[in-house]
């Protein structure tokens, strides 16, 4: 009776190729295996197809997965996401790799060591990917493809139109590699054509100037950039103009020469929102650059280039929405570029009172997350909890709150750290997010504050007196927040899960 059902629905009279596009247009892994419940044909057709067929992830290389989809144009063209990496801590960049539909006695024989065929069923497999949208190479133990012919996948990539994100690390070997043995063109650039990229990521160092010319035109789609300093050596990059571009990383450079490059490529970009700079050596922004500029990642000499800019041609005041420097709460509140009224987010490396922050909650009324370092001097006195009562009460739109351990700067056993954490929420109605280390032996935990009321049907608050649970990310600290409770008898119960 079920076969007859299947038979008759409309979606089975469907041309195969039809359904195979619609297949294909199918991102995520939940609505495939959704999809393919629909009907047993639906299942025939997508497991492992599809299913097996989005994303390659591994650190080791694959000989025979590239023999294997070099002779299997049908099962290639599936793939959208390919991430060579190592492994992340918790298993969360576990390996997948297609396994069903593999001929394991013809795929390892063609895919041998040989480094030079393994290449070339690379390149292959990646002209038929024609729904590729991500590409990660990064540092692997063993190479996933032999220097003399790394520049032959990446002439592979450089036609792949489809490509969202790119992310590579240095190319090793001879710059001057042949696309194949019998090329006699060992000069010739890369031809890239990623008309539709929005994320590129160069790391490591020695980027020649053939790997990149293309990657930098006029008509670029990207919109984030994370590049070693190093690479702005090569002078076309100075007047590159990426008129997309919102968000760029440029990693510490061991030439200092760089850094006037840099500069120029900065004030050329008005449009960049984000920008992380580890610098070596001073920086000198020309007058008018970033005037979009609102979340910042930076080293000092970076915070004193913005305020040198702004006293030698005053202009409007930076509207920075997030700032993460090593710089003192002290000299934070007399940085005269900064919008106190936009700052809603802010790491310091240091501060000496909680005169200081409360100096600061004045000044920058609208800070949501806050991140602080120990103190210049102990902190472990009989009034701390009155102490950071008062100072944390003044950080009315505080939501985040980070290594909250070491700024207080108490020992993992002292009580008061318990009741502190626990008292936040009311100390801080807003409050959502407590991170820190909060027993030996730990990673740092998140505790997520969960706040519930009593309403009427008309989503009135009908109680004032909020409930509060927390949850906590590790056991581990949960065990040790509870035990430091019974310590503090006067607090009263409150509900700890995992």
């Amino acid at each position: 009776m079920t076969s007859d059902l299947e038979s008759e629905s409309p979606q089975n009279n469907l041309p195969e190729d039809i359904l195979e596009e619609i297949f294909s247009s199918v991102e995520l892994h939940t609505d495939l295996v959704n999809l393919a419940c629909v009907c047993r044909a639906f299942s025939l057709s997508i497991i492992p197809r599809h299913t097996e067929y989005r994303i390659i992830q591994t650190r080791q290389p694959i000989p025979h997965v590239w023999a294997h989809l070099a002779r299997r144009q049908d099962l290639a063209r599936n793939i959208r996401k390919i991430s060579f990496s190592l492994p992340r801590p918790l298993g969360k960049n576990p390996t997948r790799l297609p396994n069903t539909l593999l001929d394991n006695l013809l795929d390892k024989q063609q895919g041998t060591r040989d480094q030079l065929v393994n290449a070339q069923n690379m390149y292959k497999a990646l002209e038929y990917m024609t729904h590729l949208k991500e590409f990660i190479w990064l540092w692997t133990p063993e190479p996933i493809v032999a220097p003399p012919y790394q520049r032959l996948v990446l002439s592979a990539l450089a036609k792949r139109s489809s490509l969202e994100r790119l992310s590579l690390f240095t190319i090793h070997g001879p710059d001057r590699s042949p696309h194949n043995p019998q090329d006699p063109n060992l000069e010739e650039n890369i031809d890239w054509r990623l008309i539709n990229l929005r994320r590129l990521s160069l790391s490591g160092r020695g980027w020649a100037h053939s790997h990149l010319l293309g990657l930098f035109q006029p008509s670029s789609t990207i919109q984030l950039l994370d590049v070693p300093g190093d690479i702005f050596r090569h002078n076309f990059l100075a007047s590159t103009f990426i008129p997309t571009l919102a968000t760029i990383t440029i990693n510490s450079s061991l030439i200092i020469d760089v850094n006037t490059a840099i500069s120029l490529f900065l004030k050329n970009h008005p449009s960049i929102q984000s920008l992380v700079w580890t610098s070596s050596g001073p920086i000198v922004l020309i007058s008018g650059s970033l005037p979009n500029l609102r979340h910042v990642r930076c080293c000092v000499e970076f915070i004193s280039a913005l305020e040198d800019s702004h006293q030698s041609s005053p202009s409007a005041l930076r509207e920075i929405v997030q700032l993460d420097a090593p710089i003192k709460i002290s000299r934070l509140s007399l940085l005269t570029f900064l919008d106190g009224s936009a700052l809603e987010g802010f790491r310091a490396s240091a501060f000496a009172s909680v005169e200081e922050l409360l100096v600061m909650a004045d000044l920058f009324p609208n800070i949501e997350w806050l991140s602080l370092p120990s103190r210049e001097r102990s902190t472990s006195d009989t009034g701390l909890l009155s102490e950071w009562h008062n100072v944390l009460s003044n950080f009315r739109k505080l939501k985040r709150f980070h290594d909250i351990s070491v700024s207080l700067g108490l020992e993992f056993d002292d009580p008061k750290i318990a009741e502190l954490v626990l008292r936040l929420a009311q100390i801080c109605p807003t409050l959502e997010t407590i991170i820190g280390k909060f027993c030996h032996g730990t990673s740092p935990s998140t505790i997520k504050i969960k706040r519930e009321a009593d309403f009427n049907p008309k989503g009135e608050v009908i109680s004032q007196k909020e409930r509060i649970s927390y949850e906590i990310s590790d056991n581990k600290s949960i065990r040790y927040l509870s035990k430091k409770l019974r310590m503090v008898p006067h607090l009263e119960a409150l509900r700890l899960h995992a």
